[in-house]
C-alpha cells in the first residue's frame, strides 16, 4: 500500500485538476484485471459484476481531488496573490514551498515579513489577502506564464516516519483512492452476491459534484463513501478528534443504521477497532451528494484518522487503512443479493 499511495500523493491534482490521478488509477485498476471508464466530470469507474443479471449495487467512492490554492492577481513587482478554493489551513502557508501550474510547472515560496521586522501586533496569523507566492521572477515573465485560476499546489512530499506511519501532501484522499486499488485486488479472490461498482471521484473538495454524477449515473442500491477525517493529536482530542489507531464509522443521522450494524458486524468478525462518530447531520463528504441524487438512498462512511488534515504534512497509521480495507471487502462478502436486513 504505502508504494502506491506515494505514488498518488506525488501527483499534484486540485479541484477540477484530477486528469493525472485518474489516468493512474485507471493503469491500476486495469492492472488489477478490471475494465475502466470515465464520464465527462473526469470519474473513473470499475466494475465488478458477481455474474447475476439484476444484481443490487453497490458503489464505492474515493475522492481523487486534493486542497489547493488558486492564482487570483498579481502585484506589480511579480508577486502572485493566492487564493483559497478548497479549505486549505491558512494558518500554515508562511514558509511553504508551492508549485504554481502555469504553462509550465513553476516553484514558489509564500513568504511573510520576518519576525524582527513586525510590529507585536502583527504576530499573529496571517490573513490570505497579505500573502503572496514569490517565483523570483520579475512580473512580465510570470505573467506570460501564469495567469488568473493556475492552481496552485503544496510542494510534493512523502515522509516516511517510525511505527508505520507516513506523511505527506493529499492524504485526504489520495489515500482513500490507494484503498480501492487494494480493495479491487482483494475482491478478485472472493464470491460476491452482488455488483460493486468502484468509483475515483472529482471535485469533493468544492462541493461533491464528482460523487453527485457518478450516483445520478450507477445509480447505486447503497452507496459507500471511503474518505479522511480528523486524528486525535497532541493537545487535542474530544468529539471532533478521533481515535488515530481505529477505522472511524459514521453514526450521524444521515446514515443508514443497518448498514452501520452490518459494518459492525464485520469489524467484530475481523476483530478489527473501530470508532463511531457524528460531526453534523450530514457526514460532509460526498456521501451526502449520493443521497441527495436520490433522496433517502442508504448511504454509509469508512473514514480513516489523519492528523493534520488540509496541511502538507497529512499523517496516518497505514495499518489503519489496511484494516479499512478488510473491513470493506468482509462487509461486501457479507451482504446478501438481496440487501435484505442491510437496507
Amino acid at each position: 500500500m504505502k508504494e502506491t499511495l506515494e505514488k498518488f500523493v506525488r501527483i499534484s491534482s486540485s479541484s477540477c485538476h484530477e486528469e493525472k490521478v485518474a489516468e493512474l488509477f485507471r493503469q491500476m485498476i486495469s492492472e488489477a484485471g478490471y475494465e475502466t471508464r470515465i464520464d465527462r466530470m473526469g470519474n473513473v469507474y470499475a466494475e465488478i459484476s458477481c455474474g447475476v443479471d439484476g444484481a443490487k449495487k453497490i458503489m464505492i467512492t474515493a475522492h481523487s481531488d486534493e486542497p489547493a490554492l488558486a492564482v487570483q492577481g498579481f502585484t506589480e513587482d511579480g508577486f502572485v496573490r493566492i487564493w483559497d478554493w478548497s479549505g486549505v489551513d491558512h494558518k500554515v502557508l508562511p514558509g511553504q514551498e508551492v508549485v504554481i501550474h502555469g504553462t509550465c510547472e513553476i516553484p514558489a515560496i509564500i513568504g511573510i515579513l520576518p519576525p524582527h521586522l513586525t510590529k507585536p501586533g502583527d504576530k499573529k496569523a496571517v490573513p490570505i489577502t497579505k500573502l503572496y507566492a514569490d517565483t523570483g521572477m520579475p512580473a512580465d515573465w510570470v505573467t506570460g506564464k501564469v495567469k488568473i485560476g493556475d492552481q496552485v499546489t503544496f510542494k510534493k512530499r512523502f515522509s516516511e516516519l517510525k511505527n508505520g506511519r507516513v506523511a505527506g501532501c493529499a492524504l485526504d484522499n489520495r489515500l482513500s483512492v490507494t484503498m480501492l486499488i487494494e480493495l479491487a485486488k482483494k475482491l478478485k479472490r472472493v464470491k460476491l452476491d452482488v455488483d460493486v461498482v468502484l468509483v475515483c471521484t472529482t471535485q469533493e473538495e468544492i462541493g461533491g459534484y464528482g460523487g453527485f454524477s457518478a450516483a445520478m449515473d450507477v445509480k447505486p442500491d447503497l452507496a459507500i463513501a471511503v474518505d479522511t477525517t480528523t486524528a486525535e493529536q497532541h493537545g487535542e482530542s474530544g468529539k471532533s478528534y478521533l481515535p488515530f489507531d481505529k477505522v472511524c464509522l459514521d453514526n450521524g443521522p444521515i446514515i443508514n443504521p443497518k448498514i452501520r450494524s452490518a459494518f459492525m458486524n464485520a469489524a467484530e468478525k475481523l476483530n478489527i477497532k473501530t470508532s463511531e462518530y457524528i460531526f453534523s447531520s450530514t457526514s460532509m463528504t460526498e456521501a451526502d451528494s449520493a443521497w441527495e441524487a436520490e433522496l433517502g438512498r442508504p448511504i454509509s462512511v469508512v473514514s480513516i484518522p489523519v492528523r493534520y488534515l488540509h496541511q502538507p504534512v497529512e499523517t496516518v497509521d497505514l495499518s489503519v487503512a489496511e484494516s479499512g480495507v478488510d473491513l470493506i471487502c468482509e462487509f461486501l462478502m457479507g451482504l446478501p443479493a438481496s440487501l435484505e436486513g442491510v437496507i
